[in-house]
């Protein structure tokens, strides 16, 4: 009997741990999707950046072990671009996370705002990634377009979020945008 739970754990360790479901982030072009419109400046409909599918939400009580998981790859890259990359990754599925919840129930909000503001620090931290793999040498061009785009995107969305939620959440959703917009500034724009 010991020896079968033993195996069942070390089944689930390698399940969660050895063999992680690696999604890798689109690398999309910088372009913005416009409409055509009669006016002399095209509208900006929505960013040509695709949010991948996040897995389990954060409310589900097997979220502390994907998150478990994710913090043990997270540790264990060491190459400052593919860090970058993983974080990027990270940061897309948090926020796609939050998405989910709002859509799910719009009256409870904070699980989705403190899941997104997670994502937003992982994003902070594939901006420092990709800057300390540019000055090792590495070529990051295409890796600051990507960063560029994807924070277009989460400020696309973060401003359409404000005006989903209640107006207690606002200010929160308000703040991450606004950060967003700082790190951008952040960012060597490659062209």
């Amino acid at each position: 009997m010991h020896l079968m739970k033993l195996s069942i754990i070390l089944f689930i360790l390698f399940f969660l741990v050895i063999l992680p479901a690696h999604a890798l982030a689109q690398m999309p072009s910088l372009a913005m999707t416009v409409s055509p419109s009669p006016g002399p400046s095209p509208t900006p409909v929505s960013v040509n950046y695709t949010l991948p599918y996040p897995g389990i939400l954060a409310d589900n009580p097997l979220y502390p072990l994907k998150t478990l998981r994710d913090n043990i790859i997270g540790w264990l890259i060491s190459n400052p671009l593919k860090k970058a990359k993983f974080d990027l990754l990270q940061s897309d599925k948090r926020l796609q996370i939050g998405v989910y919840l709002i859509q799910k129930d719009k009256t409870e909000t904070s699980l989705a705002a403190s899941t997104i503001s997670k994502g937003e620090n992982y994003l902070t931290e594939a901006v420092n990634k990709a800057k300390q793999a540019k000055k090792q040498g590495e070529v990051t061009n295409d890796l600051f377009n990507t960063l560029h785009t994807a924070i277009l995107k989460h400020e696309e969305v973060l401003k359409m979020l404000k005006d989903e939620v209640a107006a207690s959440q606002k200010d929160s959703f308000t703040r991450m945008y606004t950060s967003e917009l700082e790190l951008d500034k952040q960012l060597p724009h490659a062209k």
